[in-house]
């Protein structure tokens, strides 16, 4: 019997040193898949070794919960580097990743405060991110409200390290300072959304597309590549304090908006929503229906020959790379595709170099080049032959029709037609009664009103109109060397077109659709001389 009981416990002893051995076993294999995957990410990650800029030298907190990643400029999954980044850090320190979003509720520079049609396309976006980052990543998202970088830094003081998709607006530089200041761990900016990192296309400030264009072209092909999707290996939910000012985005808009400092006159526009899922929509149709006549219909007011994608590049629900992939898979001839990429990466990243390098005054006239300045100078005194309040032209009542639709399409839908948005900008600087007067009532309309203003692209549009990224042309009254645009040419190019865009833009304001000439009775105040 004793023979008996030494067999059993000897064999009992023998399973558990094997069982404990086969555990250990499972677990160093397991570690050590981890390390090559982390070693497989890191080597995946190099390709965009410059997009990756360190904000302080600050090392990771060893005791942090979570890799935190500030959701800003890019509120998508898909083609997101920072988001990759956020990921591959959190396997190497072995912890999940929290996104968060801050809808902010103080003041930005010169911008008028939010409005319910941009807060509406902006949770549009973030329910459908919020939805992919769980069920794509299993990654939680989290929206607050307030000040966005005193809740950032709250929420990095639990963090290994903190990770932001960069913006390059003076708003946003201002935050990853004051962020910077207040928090003890890694801080890391990520350019996310541009084809081609800002510095790496140039060391300053470009005088117009055809100075940028090669440069851009030199780098642009290695980015235009997907990058590597990096799944997080940890998998408990990272815990945050109660405390903190939550949006649940399962509430209403109006629930929601009810909390934030918003101009609930600029209502949202009924048939546009925001989103990723909404983005690739708009790409689908425009690839398959549009773009083989984008060249001959893009510039036509009222045949909706552009691609819609505006907004969603705007908000960063749309990635420009995924863009420019999907136009070059499709079957539409070169020129084409050449065409809309031209605007698409030439144009924008342009602006993005604009307000990268002149920080202190892309929003102001200081912006202008010398010509441009100087000739804008010279005509100071020129006299107008109509003068408009803000408010006439606010409710789009001048005497010319075409512009009269301009301005009802920006009121009511948040959009305007890429060439008429030319043509309007023209119009207020001959019809105010100084060049300030004009760019800041520009500037005004394309933030209060447009779904793609308040962006580097916006900036540049605006002063595109008082001679920027532009160059000299004949002299004339009011504009001097500036570009000039009227109603002759409008006719001349597009006159079969104008007037269903006209038609169609008053009917959004409910107005009567002006069957004359372009001429009309609209009264106009006194004309002033300018000092």
């Amino acid at each position: 019997l004793a023979y008996l009981c030494f067999g059993i416990f000897w064999r009992l002893r023998s399973e558990k040193e094997l069982l404990a051995n086969f555990r250990f076993q499972f677990i160093y294999a397991e570690m050590a898949e981890s390390n090559v995957a982390t070693d497989t990410q890191q080597q995946s990650m190099q390709l965009y070794e410059k997009n990756i800029h360190p904000l302080n030298v600050k090392p990771c907190n060893k005791k942090g919960m979570y890799v935190l990643y500030w959701v800003q400029a890019s509120p998508r999954v898909k083609f997101n580097v920072a988001l990759e980044l956020a990921c591959q850090k959190a396997n190497e320190h072995q912890v999940p990743v929290l996104a968060c979003y801050v809808m902010h509720t103080g003041k930005l520079d010169n911008f008028p405060p939010e409005t319910e049609r941009r807060c509406a396309f902006m949770l549009d976006g973030l329910r459908d991110l919020e939805k992919q980052l769980k069920k794509e990543r299993n990654i939680d998202l989290v929206v607050l409200y307030g000040e966005c970088e005193i809740l950032i830094a709250k929420l990095a003081e639990n963090c290994c390290e903190l990770i932001v998709d960069a913006g390059y607006m003076r708003y946003q530089n201002k935050w990853y300072d004051e962020v910077k200041n207040k928090i003890e761990c890694k801080f890391t900016k990520v350019e996310t959304n541009v084809v081609v990192p800002v510095e790496l296309v140039s060391q300053k400030e470009e005088f117009a597309a055809h100075t940028i264009r090669r440069k851009i072209w030199k780098y642009a092909k290695q980015y235009l590549i997907e990058p590597e999707c990096i799944m997080v290996i940890a998998n408990n939910k990272p815990l945050i304090s109660d405390n903190l000012p939550i949006i649940d985005l399962s509430q209403s808009d109006d629930i929601i908006l009810a909390k934030l400092n918003v101009d609930m006159t600029v209502k949202k526009v009924a048939n546009i929503h925001g989103g990723y899922s909404e983005a690739v929509k708009l790409l689908e149709n425009f690839v398959s229906k549009k773009l083989p006549d984008y060249d001959k219909l893009r510039n036509i007011p009222g045949l909706d020959g552009q691609s819609g994608l505006s907004p969603y590049i705007n908000f960063g629900h749309i990635s420009t790379v995924e863009i420019i992939l999907q136009v070059n898979k499709s079957t539409a001839n070169k020129s084409v595709k050449d065409a809309f990429v031209e605007q698409l990466l030439v144009r924008r990243e342009l602006s993005m170099n604009f307000v990268h390098y002149n920080s202190e005054n892309y929003d102001s006239l200081k912006c202008l080049p010398k010509w441009a300045t100087d000739t804008l100078i010279l005509q100071a005194v020129a006299k107008r032959d109509y003068i408009y309040t803000s408010e006439q032209l606010e409710k789009g009542e001048t005497h010319d029709h075409y512009w009269n639709a301009c301005q009802l399409e920006l009121v009511y839908e948040g959009r305007m037609h890429g060439y008429m948005r030319m043509y309007w900008g023209k119009k207020v600087l001959e019809w105010t009664a100084n060049v300030n007067i004009a760019y800041n009532w520009l500037m005004q309309m394309n933030d209060k009103y447009e779904l793609d203003g308040r962006d580097p692209n916006g900036f540049a549009g605006v002063a595109w109109v008082f001679g920027k990224h532009d160059r000299a042309h004949s002299r004339r009254r009011i504009f001097g060397t500036l570009r000039y645009m009227n109603s002759s040419g409008l006719e001349r190019k597009y006159k079969s077109h104008l007037k269903d865009y006209v038609k169609r833009c008053y009917e959004l304001a409910g107005r009567a659709c002006p069957w004359s000439t372009v001429e009309s009775s609209t009264p106009v105040t006194k004309k002033r001389k300018v000092e």
